[in-house]
């Protein structure tokens, strides 16, 4: 074989120990037992021996990675907790300032009802003192027109030769 082309496995590169006579079956038996590639592996240095120390680091990076990522996440998760709260103290809050304004203003509209109500008793009231009190009124009125000698009502004139006398200015005296 020619040395220019690498060999492409560890087979093509066997070197044959030369024999007084090799025969044709000799030579694809000690080609096949001298492979390197194919021949049993050797314990000693054909162990894999991981590093522990670096595996232990990176499993502790992971730990501290998802510990991190968990903390985050509770974070935002009280934080969007916390504003979930916040939002629903407003709305209570809202709520009780519109009840309190409703009570306030039903309560002021009762008063005004209420109010409004009182005074029309009172107008009511004095309206019927007055319908109750018109004709003894009136009588009084009467009994004196009667006494100062005037005729007529409380608007007919008393006439003396010179003078003209109202009632009401005779009351007013």
């Amino acid at each position: 074989r020619s040395r220019a082309a690498p060999p492409k496995h560890r087979c093509d590169a066997i070197v044959f120990s030369p024999a007084p006579h090799p025969s044709p079956r000799s030579q694809k038996a000690e080609a096949m037992f001298s492979c390197q590639a194919c021949s049993p592996a050797d314990p000693v240095t054909d162990t894999v021996r991981p590093d522990v120390s670096s595996i232990i680091a990176e499993q502790e990076q992971a730990a501290a990675r998802e510990r991190e990522l968990q903390e985050r996440e509770r974070d935002e998760q009280q934080k969007l907790e916390e504003a979930a709260r916040r939002v629903e103290e407003e709305q209570r809050a809202a709520e009780e300032r519109m009840r309190h304004e409703s009570e306030a203003k039903d309560r002021s509209d009762r008063e005004a009802r209420e109010q409004e109500e009182a005074t029309k008793r009172e107008e009511q009231s004095r309206l019927e003192l007055a319908a109750q009190e018109a004709p003894a009124r009136k009588a009084t009125v009467a009994n004196y027109i009667k006494e100062k000698g005037f005729r007529g009502g409380a608007k007919d004139p008393k006439k003396s030769l010179m003078s003209t006398t109202y009632p009401l200015h005779e009351a007013a005296k």
